[in-house]
């Protein structure tokens, strides 16, 4: 029987008479995918700059510390340094070790650098936290001398440097 129209199929036995076409490739999700992950990577690089423009303001806005070496009344230190009997002084404690070995290797590396640095026990001195070895570095009458003096220890390389009294008695307060 002849084809009446547009039909493909057989209208007694149900055979194809037409081939099948070819399937139609849609581009439609690949292309959503791959938009999907451009717009999320360049997302990612405005936000990373943003965030290193930000830290370089933060940066260039920061006031600058200024770090002065010591300056001793003649030659730099030789040797590690020790409390003298019967003063009570603020200094700058650079660090604290548990035991004294530790800390006459660590003052020894700092006076080998220039920094006029001496080691006491904090047992002898009711002032400290016993139980520890102070590496510590001058002399001061104020709580105030100390704390500037240990800013630029904390810049020069020493974070825990603080200021504290070493004395017989408990310090002053403040």
């Amino acid at each position: 029987m002849p084809l009446a129209g547009g039909e493909t199929f057989c209208l007694h036995c149900g055979t194809r008479l037409v081939p099948e076409p070819q399937p139609q490739q849609s581009w439609a999700m690949p292309g959503a995918i791959i938009a999907v992950i451009a717009l999320i990577a360049v997302g990612g690089v405005v936000f990373a700059l943003n965030q290193v423009e930000s830290d370089a303001e933060h940066e260039a806005t920061k006031p600058a510390i200024v770090v002065e070496r010591p300056k001793p009344g003649g030659e730099a230190p030789t040797s590690v340094a020790t409390w003298p009997a019967g003063t009570s002084a603020y200094t700058v404690a650079l660090a604290q070790t548990p035991d004294e070995t530790t800390a006459r290797a660590r003052a020894t590396a700092a006076v080998a650098g220039g920094v006029p640095a001496g080691v006491l026990e904090s047992d002898a001195y009711p002032s400290l936290d016993p139980g520890a070895w102070l590496i510590f570095a001058g002399r001061f009458q104020t709580r105030v001398d100390a704390e500037e003096e240990a800013t630029r220890y904390v810049a020069a390389g020493f974070p825990d440097a603080e200021a504290v009294f070493v004395g017989e008695q408990p310090g002053p307060s403040g």
